[in-house]
């Protein structure tokens, strides 16, 4: 799952994927405001990028909008 999210977003650099875009062509189903699922899988992907060396975020929140890939 985290490698379908990760190869979504790296499909449109700098701009930004919503939270529906994600949900239907990642997790393969409508989006639904309460399900944390797809917070989750971000969350871990962010943490497999990070590293000691990260100085900067590659996945992005913009809040109430979307995810980006940088």
């Amino acid at each position: 799952m985290e490698f379908a999210l990760l190869e979504a977003l790296m499909r449109s650099p700098g701009q930004v994927v919503t939270r529906e875009e994600i949900s239907e062509n990642v997790l393969g189903r409508k989006f639904h405001p309460f399900d944390r699922s797809l917070d989750m899988h971000v969350s871990r992907l962010r943490r497999k990028l990070s590293g000691k060396d990260a100085a900067e975020e590659l996945v992005k929140t913009i809040r109430g909008q979307a995810i980006s890939w940088r």
